[in-house]
């Protein structure tokens, strides 16, 4: 719909940072912290953050704004239990370009300095291209499978070479959601039910709990093959 009052609604991943016209987001940073509280129930202590943001990118977050919201909840969550941050949060150094390949790359560059913090027992992975990259990095360096944190990812792209994306305990982002709230929003405004300022919604993800946020959960789980560069994209079922 593209006349006056659709052209003000704008929705998708990221929480933008035009106000001047209606917007539908999902809630990055509430997952963030949903995902961490998850792992903070479970008795984890020591959470790790694995982004995408570059470290050399200062608060330049560009394409991935949606990780570094992803991260500031995480950080909320472990600061309002009184656990540290500090020392807890891996990025590539420089920001990769939005695709899965450059991505996966990039997470698995940051997952070698993360690997070698034996006092980190959980991850939350800012996507599943990012969880795939912690999962090779583990592999490639032949860690046993007792030793591999636990995992929390955000979505459910499935990967070729990770046919155990179903074991990944995820925040599903309910695209049907994010529709339905813009389309809620759009019929409020052509029914003048909304007043003229600009309405930001924020729509919430969905924990999906599954194997991977079980403790010594790599044990029983192939590996995935950490030789395919350019894995395949398939839709994910939820």
């Amino acid at each position: 719909m593209q006349d006056a009052v659709g052209a003000r609604v704008k929705y998708g991943e990221v929480h933008s940072a035009v106000t001047a016209v209606d917007g539908v987001y999902f809630d990055n940073v509430k997952g963030g912290q949903q995902a961490a509280q998850h792992l903070l129930a479970l008795g984890h202590h020591h959470i790790a953050f694995l982004g995408l943001v570059g470290s050399d990118s200062g608060d330049e977050s560009g394409d991935f704004l949606w990780s570094q919201e992803r991260e500031n909840g995480w950080r909320t969550a472990l600061d309002s239990a009184g656990y540290r941050t500090e020392g807890l949060v891996f990025r590539p150094k420089i920001t990769p370009v939005p695709g899965p390949v450059e991505q996966i790359q990039a997470a698995r560059q940051a997952s070698e300095n993360l690997i070698r913090e034996e006092h980190v027992t959980a991850v939350v992975a800012t996507n599943s291209f990012a969880a795939r990259g912690l999962l090779e990095a583990l592999s490639a360096a032949k860690i046993p499978g007792e030793k591999w944190p636990a995992v929390v990812c955000f979505d459910t792209t499935n990967l070729d070479g990770l046919d155990k994306v179903a074991h990944l305990t995820t925040l599903r982002m309910p695209w049907e959601d994010l529709g339905r709230t813009a389309a809620d929003l759009l019929w409020e405004r052509s029914h003048g039910q909304s007043d003229d300022s600009p309405q930001q919604r924020l729509v919430p993800m969905r924990l999906i709990t599954r194997l991977t946020s079980r403790r010594n959960w790599a044990q029983n789980v192939q590996i995935p093959d950490v030789q395919d560069p350019a894995p395949k994209l398939h839709p994910a079922v939820a």
